[in-house]
């Protein structure tokens, strides 16, 4: 072994230790205003006093499956902000069908079926 790659080694050790403390610091020491703001960009997201408010434009449906996307959100933590954006988007990426289902059903429930269906079940 020689010395280079040992030192390789060393800063690779360094690298994963870096990475595994960045994984178990709290996700409020590592999540900010600007990351969520970039990540959701499409959103308008306003602190005030510690509450978080995040809004976009676009149709607002008050029944019915499209009613699950809502144009605004509001939390008291970022964090809370950061799950519910990261869920109306998903939700928004959803076909029309999935969002049915959702709507009808409850995203438990769905996840389920879609489980079994991926594990060829037929859910009796």
């Amino acid at each position: 072994m020689s010395a280079g790659s040992g030192q390789a080694e060393t800063s690779e050790d360094t690298a994963a230790q870096d990475a595994g403390e960045a994984a178990r610091r709290p996700l409020d020491e590592a999540l900010t205003l600007a990351a969520v703001r970039a990540v959701f960009d499409q959103w308008r997201i306003i602190e005030n006093d510690g509450m978080y408010l995040a809004v976009r434009g676009g149709t607002v449906t008050l029944d019915g499956p499209q009613s699950l996307i809502l144009p605004f959100i509001f939390s008291s933590s970022l964090e809370g902000l950061t799950e519910k954006l990261s869920l109306q988007e998903w939700l928004r990426r959803m076909t029309p069908e999935e969002l049915e289902m959702a709507w009808r059903y409850g995203i438990d429930l769905m996840m389920t079926a879609r489980a079994q269906d991926d594990a060829g079940e037929d859910g009796r």
